[in-house]
């Protein structure tokens, strides 16, 4: 949260604990948030799911759990208790390296804060799925949260937001034009893929299939981003047509038949968009603030009417942004030239609160603890333990990633400008100072990372706050994707995914971007090496 979010969440957060609430972070590394919290559990990196388990065993095992909201709103709980008996923090301190007296300690003060306490996904815990156990993780988070029958109360799990419905066009005026009604890309091989609006990540085997053959890429960055960058570049190679609309010159850029310059987002506008909050739901609109820079740079609604018009279906875009924008907002009588002058408007709609009784879109308004959809799904009736798929061997280490203080998405170089000018060097991994020593590596050293994959150069920042089994990197791709310095030798630093073999979730399609092995080797055990 700290390292990644905006000032005013880390605001939300400061506030909270003012307020008296307790924070607990689960983290291979003393992270930003981590140095906030009341409680930081270092756990072994791809183990998350052992201690949500040894969670949920103490919560069961004491009588912790909200026994009224699990006897209404969910079935199965005498199956799912059997099963618990085998998942003892002691246990759960053998798989996940977090002591099982602060496994108790957690279980027992989130118990003691329900329904005001929730397990929040965090992106490399439920969300994310960086390992092949990160779905049983998730859905071992929210097993806590229902234990703790949190959904729907004030500082718990809220209900999910009511979004506010803007206007459309008006179709005796613009022709609609047809939807194709045939499910989106990675549906059809993952049962967990929305069938409406597909999963990015797995286009890479609609193109290794064959089914795919030409793409256009918008604000995007498959060649770095959505796993292994070598791997990716080679997919995109197949394709008979790779268009690219980006702002920048990235890596799929690079590899592209054409590439579209957009404008950044402050030389357009960027129309209608909307804010709901506690008690009211607005819109706002983003307009220009600089004048077009590039004469050969267009916003990328332009580019998308002329590759229509080019396509031979531009009528289907026959409108101006003012025409879309307008009937966006009529239906809460807002006007539009008023909206551009002012920023943002109240609408006036009342949205249902996100508390109350749980929102519970299933079959019979009930949870199922134990379940034949998930049993089918291969990951079992119950939550239970499933390993990562790659346990790195004596002197390997799991390269992680996440973010800090300073990123900017995928463009490396940003980020790592605006961390140089206050004296931090983005492109230095992170080691635990002990498992360095024992290897002789002096905090500011260079080395090399090892793997199948490759080779990379990376200066060491040493730790007391990491866990020993891992290497941090930031999230944002460096290294080889930054290629070559002058001279041609090649950068320092290392990419999140250049050691991470390809390899998609078998349930949700996703990259598995944090299964992998690398070794760390001293350049000055090579001869040939001298620099």
């Amino acid at each position: 949260i700290v390292d990644s979010s905006t000032t005013g969440a880390v605001d939300a957060l400061n506030d909270a604990r003012r307020r008296g609430a307790k924070i607990i972070v689960v983290d291979p590394r003393r992270s930003g948030s981590a140095a906030l919290a009341d409680r930081w559990l270092r756990v072994r990196p791809g183990c998350d799911l052992a201690l949500l388990l040894g969670i949920a065993h103490v919560m069961i095992a004491e009588g912790l759990y909200d026994h009224e909201f699990v006897d209404r709103y969910t079935t199965g709980f005498d199956e799912l208790a059997q099963a618990a008996r085998a998942w003892t923090p002691e246990w759960a301190e053998s798989m996940c390296d977090v002591p099982a007296d602060d496994i108790r300690a957690t279980a027992r003060d989130l118990a003691a804060a329900a329904p005001a306490a929730v397990v929040d996904a965090g992106f490399h815990g439920g969300i994310g799925i960086a390992y092949a156990n990160s779905t049983q993780t998730a859905r071992a988070i929210c097993l806590v949260d229902v234990l703790l029958g949190c959904l729907g109360r004030v500082g718990g799990a809220l209900n999910p937001p009511t979004p506010l419905a803007l206007g459309d066009l008006d179709p005796a005026r613009f022709e609609t034009p047809p939807v194709p009604r045939v499910p989106k890309l990675g549906s059809e091989r993952y049962p967990l893929v929305d069938p409406v609006r597909g999963l990015c990540t797995t286009i890479g085997q609609s193109i290794l299939a064959g089914d795919l053959r030409g793409l256009i890429v918008y604000a995007s960055n498959p060649g770095a981003g959505y796993g292994n960058a070598d791997a990716w570049l080679g997919i995109l190679q197949q394709l008979d047509l790779l268009v690219t609309i980006d702002i920048r010159w990235s890596e799929t850029a690079r590899a592209s038949d054409y590439v579209l310059p957009d404008v950044t987002y402050l030389e357009a506008d960027r129309g209608v968009g909307t804010v709901v909050g506690r008690n009211d739901a607005r819109v706002f609109y983003r307009s220009a603030v600089l004048p077009v820079l590039h004469d050969d740079t267009r916003p990328g609604r332009e580019i998308f009417a002329g590759l229509a018009a080019a396509c031979g279906v531009g009528e289907c875009f026959d409108f101006t942004p003012d025409d879309l924008a307008a009937a966006q907002v009529a239906p809460f009588g807002v006007d539009l030239a008023a909206l551009k002058e002012r920023g943002w408007a109240d609408t006036g709609v009342p949205l249902p609160s996100r508390t109350g009784k749980p929102v519970i879109p299933l079959a019979g308004g009930k949870i199922a603890l134990a379940s034949d959809v998930w049993e089918r799904a291969g990951l079992g009736r119950v939550p239970g333990w499933i390993a990562p798929m790659v346990e790195p061997g004596p002197g390997m280490f799991r390269l992680i990633s996440g973010n800090r203080p300073f990123e900017s998405h995928t463009s490396r170089r940003l980020a790592a400008a605006g961390a140089a000018e206050v004296g931090s060097d983005l492109d230095a991994v992170q080691m635990n100072a002990d498992a360095a020593a024992h290897m002789g590596i002096a905090d500011g050293e260079i080395v090399e990372l090892v793997s199948d994959l490759g080779r990379d150069r990376v200066r060491v920042e040493t730790t007391p706050y990491q866990h020993p089994a891992c290497i941090f990197t930031s999230a944002a791709p460096g290294g080889r994707a930054l290629g070559a310095e002058g001279g041609g030798r090649q950068a320092l630093g290392v990419g999140p995914l250049d050691h991470t073999p390809l390899r998609w979730d078998s349930l949700t399609g996703a990259a598995l971007t944090q299964e992998n092995a690398v070794r760390v080797e001293k350049i000055t055990e090579h001869v040939d090496n001298n620099d």
